[in-house]
């Protein structure tokens, strides 16, 4: 497995303070926007297109798993986490129970021998994976 911080896996830069890696990656006007947290926490612009984007996508939204109403969205954890492109996940309240209690349980599972960066972010991959499945299982049973 390669090393998460060799160049070739190197997150982005924040594109306005240019010291800080992306955490936030946006459209604005169709041009894609990579942002740090703390550029985001203290430009309320940034802040509102942020929120804005979430506002659009609320009104075509589906449930991530199941395709139902969403009751709420967040921005992908497990991606955001293994250096991924952030999206909105929408869920319903039925999918967004079972998958906080199925995630919440399987984070606690995670070694704490475990030293490594590369070796947490790999089995952080493998416990999204893992919570997609689960979530699979669960709608199919949920729903027949």
């Amino acid at each position: 497995m390669s090393d998460p911080m060799t160049r070739s896996n190197e997150r982005k830069l924040c594109g306005k303070c240019g010291a800080r890696p992306a955490t936030i990656h946006i459209f604005d006007m169709g041009k894609p926007v990579d942002l740090c947290d703390e550029c985001v926490r203290v430009d309320e612009s940034i802040a509102a297109l942020f929120a804005a984007r979430m506002a659009d996508e609320a009104k075509s939204a589906r449930c991530y798993y199941c395709g139902g109403f969403p009751c709420g969205g967040s921005p992908d954890t497990f991606s955001q986490i293994t250096g991924g492109p952030t999206q909105i996940r929408w869920m319903c309240m039925s999918c967004l129970t079972e998958y906080h209690s199925y995630t919440q349980n399987a984070f606690e599972s995670i070694s704490r021998d475990l030293t490594r960066d590369e070796q947490i972010i790999a089995r952080i991959k493998e416990v999204g994976a893992e919570s997609d499945a689960h979530m699979a299982a669960f709608v199919r049973r949920r729903d027949n």
